[in-house]
């Protein structure tokens, strides 16, 4: 985690922030101050101020991150998306909505805080995990299948449905599969697998877990 915050801060300065930092350095010699102010653009840069989870652009500077610096012999991505989200917001408002979304990011992080794992938000939800073969990444994707669950975000939309659930979609393959974006890919192929039969499940290569 503190390996690639401190990519992300030399990242950002170097994309830009290096003005604005000068102009803070002329004003103060508090080094303390220029460095919350420049994590506080770190936040703005790369967090879904929403959900909170890390943004697409967070996402592309990691993946190139994991394939160039870290160079694992393996890396799992799981995407995921919660059920019949649309009916949900129709149901319940767009505001509800954005509330179940943040309670469903906050038990998946909750799981991902144990495997050193990063969540990415957009329109679905992606985890990746360098070093985690597809085996551990299936069964990673199976505790947070049960954490959304166990969150118990109440609905009654849809007849059968007492609770909030989601789909998730495990892939495995090199950092150069996830640089390219072939590895997220096939983890949302795998994900409509899930989505285009019972959902609440898990799919890797073809194969549903429940």
């Amino acid at each position: 985690y503190n390996l690639f915050k401190h990519f992300l801060l030399r990242f950002s300065i170097v994309a830009g922030f290096i003005a604005v930092r000068s102009v803070f350095l002329r004003q103060s010699s508090n080094e303390r101050y220029i460095k919350e102010m420049s994590n506080s653009f770190i936040k703005l840069a790369y967090n879904d101020m929403m959900t909170g989870t890390l943004n697409k652009k967070a996402m592309e500077t990691y993946c190139a991150f994991v394939a160039e610096k870290m160079m694992p012999k393996k890396v799992s991505v799981i995407i995921y998306d919660i059920d019949y989200f649309k009916s949900y917001n129709d149901h319940y408002s767009h505001i509800k909505g954005d509330e179940a979304l943040k309670l469903v990011a906050k038990s998946v992080v909750g799981v991902l805080e144990r495997f050193d794992g990063y969540l990415f938000g957009g329109e679905e939800f992606v985890v990746i995990l360098p070093n985690v073969a597809e085996d551990a990444a299936r069964r990673i994707a199976c505790e947070l299948l049960d954490a959304v669950r166990k969150a118990g975000i109440v609905r009654g939309d849809l007849p059968g449905r007492r609770v909030v659930t989601a789909s998730f979609g495990v892939a495995c393959g090199t950092g150069e599969e996830l640089r390219d974006y072939s590895l997220i890919a096939e983890a949302d192929k795998q994900l409509y697998i899930c989505k285009n039969g019972e959902k609440d499940c898990v799919a890797v290569n073809g194969a549903v877990f429940q």
